[in-house]
């Protein structure tokens, strides 16, 4: 007798939050008998970036006249208790509801990884070359694409693919080197995953909002850009030049949430951590 079992994932879970830290260090002893493949193939398709965040500020924040009257207006039509017929409580999920405009911006800051990080810079055996974080979903295999990293100055890479099958996986393709970079505007595709997943999100809790609150909102704000956060390594308007990748890293891996995993090789390493956030 052959039992078939059916595994699927919930609409939100696929929406749900992750924290990402990730480093990546060189070995200082590079001495190996191990024969390498000679060319790296990068993968194809549409990919995901880093995303420049640009900050604004309200111009009108100066502005406010009558404080006490505009939060009065704000919270007089708010209803905090919904009771029922029967005297319960309605709540409002009190869950955490993931944010996708918190995704994909990069940082160089770990917690997890942080003593894992400081054994690394304070070795004798290794390089560190840096260390990133970042929050993302784990979307269904068929809906995910690859982030894509290159670190100019340090002259390394890397391509990685989280996403879910019957468990969640970590398809990593590291490297050593410089490669051709394309044409392909990797910043609009993400502005992109980012508006459709916040709309998703949106969608599966309108049930879940209490009908009966109405708020009065003030007037349009009037944004400022007061900073432009550009990418830290300077990539776009610059060439690299095509280079042969000798030493990479790909591998697909069964990963589990709240662990950390190393990817090896003899020449390099990459470390990571993957916590759920929500």
């Amino acid at each position: 007798m052959v039992f078939i079992s059916f595994y699927s994932f919930a609409s939100n879970e696929v929406l749900d939050t992750y924290e990402i830290e990730l480093l990546i260090f060189k070995n200082k002893s590079s001495e190996s008998s191990e024969v390498f493949n000679s060319v790296f193939s990068p993968p194809t398709g549409n990919f995901l970036a880093f995303r420049d965040v640009d900050f604004y500020m309200n111009n009108k924040s100066f502005n406010i006249k009558e404080t006490n009257s505009f939060f009065k207006n704000i919270f007089s039509q708010i209803l905090i208790n919904d009771r029922s017929a029967k005297g319960v409580i309605k709540k409002v999920d009190s869950e955490r509801i993931s944010n996708p405009k918190e995704w994909f911006r990069k940082t160089n800051k770990v917690n997890i990884l942080s003593k894992i990080e400081n054994k690394i810079k304070n070795s004798e055996e290794f390089t560190h070359l840096e260390s990133i974080s970042w929050k993302q979903n784990i979307p269904l295999l068929d809906e995910s694409s690859y982030l894509k990293y290159t670190n100019i100055n340090s002259e390394f890479g890397f391509y990685i693919n989280l996403y879910r099958n019957r468990y969640l996986h970590a398809d990593m393709k590291a490297y050593l080197g410089l490669i051709d970079s394309n044409e392909q505007d990797d910043n609009i595709f993400v502005e992109k995953y980012i508006k459709e997943s916040d709309k998703k999100i949106m969608d599966s809790k309108k049930d879940s909002i209490l009908q009966n609150i109405n708020l009065l909102l003030n007037d349009k704000n009037d944004l400022v850009k007061i900073k432009n956060n550009q990418n830290i390594d300077q990539i776009k308007g610059l060439t690299i030049n095509s280079s042969v990748i000798n030493y990479f890293i790909e591998e697909d891996r069964r990963i589990f949430d709240n662990e950390i995993h190393y990817f090896d090789h003899p020449m390099f390493g990459v470390v990571i951590s993957i916590n759920k956030v929500n």
